[in-house]
Order: C-alpha cells, then structure tokens, then sequence
C-alpha cells in the first residue's frame, strides 16, 4: 500500500498542472455544499433563537371578566415555559398608543371607543425550546376563556420556515450536484493520466505486471485528488467564515445578536472522506472504461 501511495504521489507531481486544476475544481465544488449546509446550520439557529426570545401577546376579550383575567393570569405563570407575564388594560393600551404618536396622538381626541384590546405580554424563558414549543403554548392560551388570540409572530416564523425548506431542496439539489462533479473530473483527468502514460502502461504489463499492479496507483491518485480537494475546500469555508462572522464569531439578526456555527470536526472529517471516497470512485470507473484497451480482461 506504501507503495503504491508513494507511486500516486509521484504520478500527481509529474502532472502537477492538470492535477492542480482538477484538485482546485473539486475544492470549488465541495466548497459550494459546505457553504450551503453552513448556511442552513445558521439559518437554523437564527430560527431556534428567535423561539426562545420570542413573546407572546395574548389578547383578551372585551367581554371578559375580571375573574376571567386573574384565570388566564394564573394559568399563564404555571406554563413551564413562561418566565412573567404583564397585564395590560384597555386603557393603558391606549394610553401606550397615544405616547408612542407623539404630536400626532391628538388625532385620536375624537374617538368615542376604545378600540384596542386588554392583553397579557408573556416573556418566554430562554430554556423554553423552538417555534414548535411556542407554537404549542399559543395553541394552549387560545383555547382559555376570555382570550381573543394568542400572536407570536407566526406570519414571520412561517416566512423563515419557508426559507428554511428552501434551503434544504437547495442543499439536496447541490450534494447530488457535488458528487457528479467530482466523480466526472476525477474521472476525465484519470482518463488523461492514463492516456499520458500509456507508454509505461505497456512495459509494466510486458515484465508481467498485474491488473490491479497498474490500477492501484491510478485508484490512490484519484482518491488523493479528493482528499486534497475535500482539504482544500475546508480551508476556504474556514477562510470564508472568519471574514463574515468576524473577530467576535456573532451574527447580527432581527431577533438579537448570536453567536455564529461553524461545521463541527466530525463533519469536516466527513467532507474529508466523502470526497476521497468519490475521488477513488471516479478513478474506478475511468479505469474501467479506459484502461481496458492496453490490459486485457
């Protein structure tokens, strides 16, 4: 096995340009999936974030009575995920509305009604999960007496869920992508390996070379040709990373500043080993379909 790794890297080195180009194609390749799926790890945590700081504003009915309140009140507080809640009445919601106008508050002078709802500003803890957990305490609150609706920002949470979907069909579309890339340029520069070398082919099988003698520096020259690119790859992501995170590692969002993911170390090893695997799979199949006219079967 030595041997024969010693052999490929030799092979590489004496077709250092092609094989430069093929290894950088295939880092450009890999590069664009990990980005995508470093994307989708972020876009993730931007979306459990937003859960766990969201609020609830629980909107209550006009009709509801004050026993009707302190219930809601009361049922509120015993939620696990609940850390206060503030009641809010008719009249210092209007009072609130009219403060935030400013100058233009005495447009409203004229109204006959109060037409804005009492409600109930329910902070959430940090602990208290993702948008299903909210989603599911907003079902809960809905169905108390006395309460009108339960609003979470469920239209915003729906656009980020739709985003979220995208970029999965996104990140599947580019993995197939990805691994037909590299298997077609480890493949096509194989088939040049071999045709510029075919001179050397031919004396190893007149001194009675093996089959598999002469295609084994050609499988460890493909499979280090995606090593190499897979390598690569993880160190533009890297690169790439430091620059948009930053020095502080923080994104800024609509929802708050979190701390940035970046690919844990089992999936860069992963990368790593898939696109060696496709490497040698790709030097297989050009083997198969090429070598076979200077070794008979």
């Amino acid at each position: 096995m030595g041997y024969f790794a010693v052999k490929a890297a030799r092979n590489f080195s004496r077709n250092l340009l092609v094989n430069g180009i093929c290894v950088a194609t295939i880092a450009i390749a890999v590069f664009i999936f990990s980005a995508t799926l470093l994307l989708f790890l972020n876009a993730s945590a931007v979306v459990e974030h937003a859960a766990r700081g969201n609020r609830l504003i629980v909107y209550l009915r006009d009709t509801a009575l004050p026993v009707d309140v302190e219930r809601v009140m009361l049922a509120l507080r015993a939620q696990s995920e609940v850390e206060s809640v503030e009641y809010t009445s008719k009249d210092r919601a209007l009072a609130d509305f009219k403060r935030s106008l400013g100058p233009a508050a005495g447009l409203l002078e004229g109204l006959e009604m109060n037409p804005l709802p009492a409600s109930v500003d329910v902070t959430l803890k940090p602990s208290a999960g993702g948008l299903r957990a909210v989603e599911a305490l907003a079902g809960r609150v809905s169905a108390m007496d006395g309460v009108e609706s339960a609003n979470y920002g469920r239209e915003v949470f729906e656009r980020l869920e739709r985003f979220m979907r995208f970029l999965h069909r996104l990140g599947i579309g580019v993995a197939v992508l990805m691994v037909l890339a590299v298997i077609f340029i480890v493949a096509n520069t194989i088939r040049l390996n071999i045709y510029s070398r075919r001179e050397e082919i031919e004396v190893q099988q007149l001194v009675g070379a093996g089959g598999w003698f002469i295609r084994a520096p050609f499988l460890m020259e493909g499979a280090m040709q995606g090593l190499l690119g897979g390598l690569l790859a993880e160190m533009l992501l890297l690169a790439a990373y430091a620059v948009v995170a930053g020095a502080g590692r923080s994104l800024v969002t609509p929802f708050g500043e979190i701390r940035s993911q970046f690919l844990s170390p089992a999936a860069l090893a992963g990368f790593a080993a898939a696109s060696t695997v496709l490497g040698g799979l790709g030097s297989w199949l050009s083997l198969g379909k090429h070598i076979k006219k200077f070794i008979p079967q």
